[in-house]
């Protein structure tokens, strides 16, 4: 079935609003890498620092002796990509937004500048020939996309056969929400206003400003529960290699952090940890995120 004319006004107008959401946020994605960066939500600096690392040690798994190509979707403003260039491999970084791009340029372009190859580019309509790419690593992207289904098609088919992809998806039932009701019970009238709102405007893609993005207000952001993950990338030819579970926390109840920011981070990497022992297996089932490592089956 063809989009219609308003159609496709409505997915224009919901990347320019995602576009215009990230480039106010590039200061704050410029900073968060950093160990030494210290204010706003301590947690989150630290969890965004673990989920590199882990993308860092998952793209070792899938290394050969040989220089690896690799696509960086949603690079933001580069740190990965300087992480992946320091280590031999040859990266291009896309991202909607151009102030991303910008900041990348900054981060990667002065210590790589011969190597430095970034495009603002939409990962719905990859500017990539088939078979491409050795890895691909699409971080803190997927739960953003229009039409997810287009964008898993895209990515299948810039990846080399026996390629890999690898991808960050946030759970739909984290552990630190299930001690607090308030946010049920505040989400879920939300959500049945949403549900009426949809029906009523005939899309549930009703973001009206860049700050749905972040609060979500509007449930535009994709969140999955563990068992549909396993369908989902099945159905678009790949087969899952490796998964790691990430954020434990902080936990809350009644909008009240438990523990605090250093409590908390020490907390949820004793729980990753343990996430990977065979006997606490069903801890997977509950982390803030998976970084999951899919490989592209041949035809």
């Amino acid at each position: 079935m063809h989009a219609t004319y308003a159609d496709l006004q409505s997915i224009t107008k919901y990347k320019k609003t995602l576009a215009s959401y990230f480039a106010k946020k590039s200061a704050y994605w410029k900073t968060i890498y950093n160990p030494q960066h210290q204010q706003g939500n301590l947690f989150m600096n630290a969890h965004i620092r673990t989920r590199k690392e882990t993308v860092l040690d998952l793209l070792d798994k899938c290394s050969t002796s040989a220089a690896l190509s690799i696509l960086d979707i949603g690079c933001g403003t580069g740190a990965l990509m300087k992480d992946i260039l320091q280590r031999g491999d040859q990266v291009i970084g896309i991202d909607i937004c151009k102030k991303m791009l910008a900041e990348a340029q900054k981060t990667v372009g002065e210590y790589f500048p011969a190597r430095t190859l970034l495009s603002q580019a939409d990962v719905e309509n990859l500017p990539f020939k088939d078979n491409s790419f050795d890895i691909v690593t699409c971080i803190g992207v997927i739960e953003y996309l229009y039409n997810e289904e287009t964008g898993l098609r895209e990515i299948k088919r810039i990846i080399k056969d026996n390629g890999f992809l690898i991808i960050e998806l946030p759970n739909m039932i984290k552990l630190n929400k299930m001690l607090d009701p308030h946010f049920y019970f505040d989400r879920g009238i939300k959500f049945l206003i949403h549900k009426i709102k949809s029906l009523r405007n005939g899309s549930t893609k009703l973001v009206k400003q860049e700050d749905d993005f972040s609060t979500n207000d509007s449930f535009s952001n994709r969140r999955y529960f563990r068992h549909e993950i396993k369908n989902l990338f099945k159905r678009h030819g790949f087969r899952e290699i490796d998964s790691v579970s990430l954020g434990f926390g902080p936990p809350i109840l009644w909008k009240k952090q438990l523990f605090s920011f250093a409590a908390a981070v020490t907390i949820t990497k004793i729980m990753e940890r343990l996430s990977q022992k065979k006997i606490f297996s069903f801890m997977n089932y509950l982390p803030n995120r998976w970084v999951l490592c899919e490989q592209k089956l041949i035809k």
